[in-house]
């Protein structure tokens, strides 16, 4: 895949249909979507629109990894793991078997 540069007047809607476009067309050619997270604040909007409409998005053939992570545990404030849960694993419904997060 190509590096491509998205100019948008609305960032998240617009992340988030590119995020969850490019999912469907992973699986439908490879039967298998492979992501990795940012983490910080700056990601948590689009991560709850995606979650907002993913609906029956094939999580069970997606694998989630962390492109950064903190060394601390999943429930410390600090824990992108934490942020990704609360904002996209939890609401979408992604399956654990589909996370593979860092252990802090």
């Amino acid at each position: 895949m190509s590096p491509q540069v998205l100019r948008t007047k609305n960032f998240v809607a617009d992340a988030a249909n590119f995020i969850v476009d490019l999912g469907h067309k992973a699986i439908g050619e490879r039967n298998e979507f492979r992501i990795a997270l940012s983490g910080g604040n700056t990601p948590r909007p689009v991560y709850a629109k995606v979650a907002s409409m993913a609906g029956k998005f094939p999580w069970e053939k997606t694998l989630v990894t962390f492109g950064d992570e903190r060394g601390v545990q999943p429930e410390d404030e600090q824990s992108n793991y934490r942020m990704a849960r609360e904002s996209l694993f939890v609401p979408a419904g992604v399956p654990e078997k589909s996370i593979m997060r860092m252990r802090g």
